[in-house]
């Protein structure tokens, strides 16, 4: 495993520990949660995966079997034998147990092993696995999760301009049904990045970073991306007040921003702000 690799894979498995962790604590019925269970989630997500690995090999329990496969497939030297080993362990909770969040949280990482642990990636496993997961689990956090990995994958897939236009309504229609507000704004910012990127529209485009603006945006880096984005888009489209709206957001929330200047520029640009009749 190559070090950039690596972190990637962590990073991964960091962002994904507080929804496991709390899917898991929130499922019922569940065999009762040993405290050694829980203390070794907590030690992978402080990165102490080694730890965290030794302790959950110590339980049999289905939710240690889970955090056993997932912190093997991060272990030090990269193995066939540990990717292998993961894998039946993840299938095996899937057979004894089909229903529950253990089989759910399962499925998704061996969608995620087909994904980013292959070399090469096997993709049209992946999307198997994703595919399966939103089907039998509407609305659940893990299945919309997978609904993201698999826009990634069919909009990101080299087809032609017509496949891509309906695997992209698809997508549009499935960020519409999402419930968690995160996977709203991952899918719709995936869903405006394809629009402009393969030149599906600029409305398109600004319609989806505006759905994932009201989901909600926690990292102040990408809120500021995201409003010059609207803005900009909104400016070209001749949409005025939107435009005025999200640049002067903007403005005020990002004060020493170096892209200050250029909004203060296109503001200036915009036509005047309609007058209210008496």
């Amino acid at each position: 495993m190559s070090a950039r690799y690596g972190r990637v894979v962590r990073a991964s498995l960091l962002l994904a520990l507080p929804m496991l962790v709390s899917t898991l604590s929130a499922s019922e019925p569940m065999e009762a949660r040993d405290a050694e269970v829980v203390h070794a989630w907590e030690r992978a997500s402080l990165s102490l995966f080694k730890e965290s690995h030794r302790a959950f090999a110590t339980h049999r329990s289905r939710e240690s079997r889970l955090g056993y496969a997932i912190t093997l497939l991060i272990q030090q030297p990269k193995t066939a034998g540990n990717l292998d080993e993961a894998v039946r362990i993840l299938e095996s909770l899937i057979i004894d147990i089909p229903t529950g969040e253990v089989a759910v949280v399962a499925r998704f990482h061996l969608g995620r092993v087909e994904q980013i642990h292959r070399s090469p990636p096997n993709l049209s496993a992946a999307a198997a696995h994703f595919s399966k997961l939103v089907a039998e689990h509407p609305a659940h956090p893990w299945a919309e999760q997978a609904a993201i990995k698999l826009a990634l994958i069919e909009l990101y897939a080299p087809v032609s301009a017509d496949e891509l236009r309906t695997r992209f309504e698809n997508h549009r229609r499935a960020a519409a049904g999402l419930v968690t507000a995160s996977a709203r704004r991952d899918l719709n910012l995936l869903l405006a990045d394809v629009a402009l990127r393969f030149g599906l529209g600029d409305a398109l485009a600004l319609e989806h970073l505006m759905a994932a603006d009201l989901a909600g945006i926690a990292r102040p880096t990408q809120q500021a991306r995201v409003w010059v984005q609207i803005g900009e888009l909104a400016r070209l489209l001749g949409r005025t007040e939107i435009a005025r709206d999200h640049y002067g957001k903007f403005l005020t929330a990002f004060t020493r921003d170096v892209r200050r200047r250029m909004v203060l520029e296109h503001l200036a640009s915009l036509p005047p702000a309609a007058i209210p009749a008496p």
